[in-house]
C-alpha cells in the first residue's frame, strides 16, 4: 500500500510539474476591453462619475504639486506648523526652567 500511494504521489508531482499556467494577456485582454467598448461601458453612469472624480482629483494633484515644486507649505498647514513650532518651543523652555536649566532659546 505505501508503494502504490508513494507511486501516486510521485505522478502527482510530475504531473504538477508538466502543466504550465498560461499568462493573461494579448487576445484575453484585448478581447475584453474590445467587449467592454463595443457593449457600451463608456456611457455607464459609473464610468462618468469615475471620470469626474478623476478631473477633480487630477485638479487637486496639480495644486499640491506646485506647493512642492515651490517649497511651500499651503496656507492652511503653515498656520498649523507655526503654531505647532511655537508650542513645542514653549514647552521646551518649561522644561528648561523646571530642570533649573536658563530658558533663553538663544
Amino acid at each position: 500500500m505505501k508503494l502504490n500511494t508513494g507511486l501516486l504521489a510521485a505522478g502527482l508531482l510530475v504531473a504538477a510539474s508538466a502543466v504550465q499556467a498560461q499568462p493573461i494577456s494579448g487576445p484575453y485582454i484585448g478581447g475584453g476591453v474590445g467587449y467592454n467598448m463595443l457593449s457600451g461601458m463608456n456611457n455607464s453612469p459609473n464610468v462618468a462619475a469615475m471620470t469626474a472624480s478623476a478631473g477633480a482629483q487630477s485638479a487637486q494633484a496639480k495644486q499640491l504639486m506646485s506647493y512642492l515644486q515651490k517649497g511651500q507649505l499651503p496656507p492652511g498647514l503653515e498656520g498649523i506648523a507655526k503654531t505647532m513650532k511655537q508650542s513645542m518651543d514653549a514647552q521646551a523652555i518649561a522644561n528648561a526652567a523646571k530642570s533649573g536649566m536658563p530658558t533663553d532659546p538663544t
